[in-house]
């Protein structure tokens, strides 16, 4: 039988974590309007600090609620799409490194967001990701009712 513990956890790192999210970019934008790099540095690892730790904690509830009929599908696969949504530029980042890939990575980004602003961009990923993030929290806190102690 499996325990409540991962729908707990879920839901905290669901609504709390898409909370920070969604107030996320107007600390960027104002560090960026100040000047001020270190508090920029700390919010943009706190962002990715979130985007992993949802990530991780989705994939986990994932699996350890595959076949439990207490947990909706539609629940896990939202908050999994949410943290893999998140987790994709930290990703991305890292294949930069790769020589041959990056020049490949350049060329594609240069082509398809051609005549965007990079920071609107990433406005939006963040506020979707924090959409998702707080649907299935609430949606692990609903799926509450269906475990007893």
């Amino acid at each position: 039988m499996q325990s409540k513990k991962w729908v707990i956890w879920c839901v905290f790192v669901g609504i709390v974590g898409g909370a920070f999210l969604m107030v996320s970019p107007v600390g960027l934008l104002a560090a960026g309007i100040g000047a001020n790099g270190q508090m920029f540095g700390s919010i943009l690892i706190l962002i990715l600090s979130t985007y992993l730790t949802s990530f991780c904690v989705a994939l986990k509830s994932k699996l350890y609620y595959k076949g439990d009929d207490r947990v909706s599908k539609f629940v896990t696969n939202t908050f999994l799409i949410a943290g893999t949504i998140g987790y994709a530029p930290i990703f991305i980042w890292f294949i930069g490194y790769i020589p041959f890939l990056n020049d490949l990575l350049y060329w594609l980004f240069s082509t398809v967001f051609s005549g965007q602003d990079a920071f609107s961009l990433f406005f939006l990923v963040v506020e979707f990701v924090a959409i998702l993030s707080i649907i299935s929290g609430i949606g692990y806190a609903i799926s509450l009712k269906n475990f007893r102690e």
